[in-house]
């Protein structure tokens, strides 16, 4: 089932399945290691933000940028 990052709860694993951003923003995530098919895990919730392990590195992402990447649940 596809859904947005921001709706993810605390401790799920997903897979990265697309992003609705704009060009500038994309490029800046997939230099951060956010690219199609990628697993994450969403290790905090902080109400503004979610704090994210993506390939061995912590990436905090404000909860607007959440909305616009699509992943699926592992």
């Amino acid at each position: 089932m596809t859904t947005t990052l921001a709706t993810t709860p605390t401790g799920q694993n997903v897979r990265l399945v697309g992003m609705q951003t704009e060009e500038k923003l994309a490029r800046r995530l997939t230099a951060l290691g956010m690219t199609p098919g990628v697993e994450m895990t969403v290790l905090q919730d902080a109400g503004s933000a979610l704090v994210l392990s993506v390939r061995g590195s912590r990436i905090a992402l404000g909860r607007p940028i959440a909305h616009d990447l699509l992943v699926e649940c592992l």
